[in-house]
């Protein structure tokens, strides 16, 4: 009797299974690391921690970010915010990159 394997099924719904969401900055000068856990990934919740780290970086710095272009990033609630705070400069990384 012959047993015939079969392939491996792939749900089609994608699930986090208990996995967080974490958001974070890194300050290259000093090695320190600014870290949240979120839970939703949007546009209001990004802006809140650009507006931690804008309160939290002497006025006089400018701020050079990297950002993927996840919606989060993209929205136009994100691109206001950064129009409006223009020491925050922005380099995106190429769209699939990440």
């Amino acid at each position: 009797m012959r047993h015939y394997r079969r392939p491996a099924r792939q749900e089609f719904e994608y699930r986090r299974h208990g996995t967080a969401s974490l958001i974070a900055a890194l300050d290259v000068r000093t090695g320190e690391v600014l870290t949240e856990v979120i839970t939703r990934n949007h546009a209001a919740t990004f802006t809140a921690f650009l507006d931690r780290l804008d309160q939290a970086i002497p006025p006089g710095k400018e701020i050079h970010v990297v950002l993927d272009n996840g919606s989060s990033h993209t929205a136009k609630h994100t691109k206001a915010w950064l129009a409006a705070h223009p020491r925050w400069h922005v380099r995106w990384t190429p769209p699939h990159a990440s």
